[in-house]
């Protein structure tokens, strides 16, 4: 990911203790898919694979100081969107 996020003045409205419980989410879930699929689906099949890439770019997001914040319109993403999909990268009105 090569976007810059230093243009966004605002911030996410999560507090320390959800984007902490959402990082560890997104930690799980990465585990758990390098591991391999449940279900017997091959390991790393193509949905894994962009799935996985869509969790890394997330935990870049956290590191960046950045997640939570919809990429197209720079609004805060509500937490119940991301309690849903942790990984995504846009607020429900920019679906």
């Amino acid at each position: 990911m090569t976007a810059s996020f230093a243009y966004s003045a605002r911030v996410s409205n999560l507090t320390d203790a959800q984007l902490e419980e959402l990082k560890t989410e997104l930690l799980t879930e990465l585990r758990r898919l390098r591991a391999g699929s449940t279900l017997g689906t091959p390991r790393h099949d193509v949905r894994t694979q962009s799935r996985i890439k869509l969790i890394l770019e997330a935990l870049k997001r956290v590191r960046a100081g950045v997640y939570g914040i919809c990429l197209i319109c720079r609004s805060p993403i509500a937490l119940d969107r991301l309690a849903v999909i942790p990984e995504t990268k846009t607020c429900v009105h920019c679906v």
